[in-house]
C-alpha cells in the first residue's frame, strides 16, 4: 500500500512538472506577452521594462530590470544612460547569492559608448567592478589602466541593442556591429527575419523579429559565439517583447512581463 502511494505521489509529481514546463513554454511568445500586459498602457514612452528570466525557457532563474533614458554628464559630456540589472529567484537566493549590473553611457548625440559599467557580486566571492572607457575618435577603449585598439563605432552590449531599436526596419534589414567590452573585438552581425502581425480584443500588433550572431572578430571558434533573438513591438521605441539568448551550449529566454 505504501509503495502504491509513493508511485502515485511519483506520478502526480511528473505529470505537474510536465505541465508546468508547458505552461512556462507557452508564455514564450509574442501574443502571450501582450496579452498579459494587455491592461498597460504600450505607449512606446516606457522608461523602464522587467523580464523574467527563465532557464532553457522552463526554470524560473530570476528577474531582470532595463531601465534608460537617464541623462548625465561625464568630463562635462551630457551622456544617455541605459542600466540593466539581473536578480535570481527568491528560491535561487537562498541557495546562491548572485546580483549583476551593467550600465552603459552613451554620447548624447551620436549614441556611441563613452563609458560601459560592470558590476558582479556572488556570494563569499570578492565583487567583480568593471569600467571601460571608449575614445571613439582615436578607436581605444581603456579597461584597469590598460589601453586596447577597438574597431571603428565600438558599442558595449547595451548601447548596440539601444542602436537596432533605434532603426526603421522596413530599410534596415541587415547589419553588423562592432562590440567590446574586454579585450578582443566581436561581430554582432543579423538581420531582420520578418514581421508578424497579432490580433487582441480587436487591436492589431505588429512585431518585428531579428536574429544576430555574436563571435570573435579574429577567430572563427564554437568558444566565442552566441546568439540572440529579439521580439521588437513596432511602436515608437520598438518595446523588447522578448529576449532569446543561446550561449556556452545554455539557451536564455526573457518575456517582458511589465513597463513603466
Amino acid at each position: 500500500m505504501f509503495k502504491k502511494a509513493i508511485k502515485i505521489l511519483f506520478l502526480i509529481f511528473v505529470v505537474a512538472a510536465v505541465g508546468f514546463a508547458f505552461w512556462q513554454i507557452s508564455q514564450n511568445n509574442p501574443r502571450s506577452i501582450l496579452k498579459s500586459l494587455d491592461k498597460q498602457e504600450l505607449s512606446g514612452n516606457s522608461k523602464k521594462f522587467v523580464f523574467s528570466v527563465k532557464l532553457f525557457g522552463i526554470i524560473p532563474a530570476g528577474e531582470a530590470v532595463l531601465s534608460e533614458g537617464a541623462v548625465d554628464k561625464i568630463n562635462g559630456r551630457q551622456v544617455y544612460c541605459i542600466n540593466a540589472e539581473a536578480y535570481p529567484s527568491a528560491f535561487i537566493s537562498r541557495f546562491y547569492k548572485v546580483k549583476a549590473s551593467v550600465a552603459s553611457f552613451m554620447d548624447k548625440e551620436s549614441r556611441l559608448p563613452v563609458l560601459f559599467k560592470q558590476n558582479i557580486e556572488i556570494q563569499n566571492k570578492p565583487s567583480d567592478n568593471k569600467e571601460v572607457y571608449y575614445d571613439q575618435k582615436k578607436n581605444i577603449m581603456t579597461i584597469r589602466g590598460e589601453e586596447r585598439s577597438i574597431l571603428p563605432q565600438t558599442y558595449d552590449p547595451l548601447s548596440a541593442i539601444s542602436f537596432i531599436r533605434r532603426q526603421d526596419f522596413n530599410k534596415f534589414t541587415k547589419f553588423d556591429i562592432n562590440v567590446n567590452t574586454n579585450q578582443k573585438n566581436y561581430g554582432m552581425k543579423g538581420s531582420v527575419l520578418r514581421k508578424e502581425k497579432i490580433v487582441l480584443n480587436n487591436k492589431e500588433y505588429s512585431v518585428w523579429v531579428l536574429k544576430a550572431n555574436i563571435a570573435r572578430r579574429d577567430k572563427n571558434s564554437p568558444y566565442h559565439k552566441s546568439e540572440v533573438t529579439l521580439y521588437l513591438l513596432d511602436d515608437a521605441q520598438k518595446t523588447p517583447l522578448l529576449i532569446k539568448v543561446f550561449a556556452s551550449g545554455g539557451l536564455i529566454i526573457s518575456p517582458l512581463k511589465n513597463v513603466e
